[in-house]
């Protein structure tokens, strides 16, 4: 058996800062067959974390994982029993090795954008990417513009999305959508993740396992 250390490293947005009292909650999964994950760990404390960005170790065993197993990661932070924290799930597909990960949470007013693909292209040195937050009227009207922000194509670090969410509609799924600039003044689309979210937290029980 050989085990390999998984480093997980949590960030929050720079202007956010966490209460001073909470829970929080890390669940893990392999979810390289996704019709049936298996449970890896789940590990929680009391507490919030004092420091950031936050650093979280796990191990993987071998014997049990193959190279480019597929795993998930879920952090659930919450105060006076409310949720913090969108309900996002961050993967990463294991390399053979120890290995560092950064996963950047987003709490609520808040969503970390990050590229999925862009088409390969050549675009102007000070070309943006412009993401858009949009709602999808149940009723079938036309989508709603919730909010959208920009940021320099040529970023590799995701970015925060900002939303008012006072805003938000329980139980409403909401889609991101993405374009950049290229040449001639012309946009193209790109992925970005998430793709679609609900906004609204949904409170529910944590337990603090070891």
């Amino acid at each position: 058996m050989s085990l390999y250390v998984i480093t997980a490293t949590f960030h929050l947005p720079d202007d956010y800062a966490l209460p001073d009292t909470g829970g929080t909650e890390v669940k893990i999964r392999n979810i390289t067959d996704r019709a049936t994950p298996i449970n890896h760990s789940v590990w929680g404390t009391p507490r919030l974390p004092t420091e950031s960005p936050k650093r979280f170790t796990f191990n993987i065993d071998s014997d049990s994982t193959a190279v480019g197993d597929e795993f998930a990661i879920n952090v659930n932070m919450t105060h006076e029993g409310t949720e913090l924290l969108l309900d996002i799930e961050h993967t990463f597909r294991w390399g053979g090795d120890n290995e560092e990960v950064d996963i950047h949470l987003s709490p609520v007013g808040y969503i970390s954008v990050h590229k999925t693909f862009m088409p390969r292209i050549a675009y102007p040195e000070d070309s943006k990417m412009t993401v858009k937050l949009i709602e999808k009227p149940a009723d079938g009207g036309p989508e709603i513009v919730v909010t959208e922000g920009s940021i320099l194509t040529a970023a590799t670090q995701p970015f925060y999305l900002r939303y008012n969410p006072q805003t938000i509609k329980p139980a409403q799924r909401y889609r991101l959508t993405a374009v950049f600039e290229i040449q001639g003044g012309k946009h193209l689309t790109l992925g970005v993740h998430p793709r679609e979210l609900v906004l609204m937290p949904e409170k529910k029980l944590m337990s603090f396992g070891g």
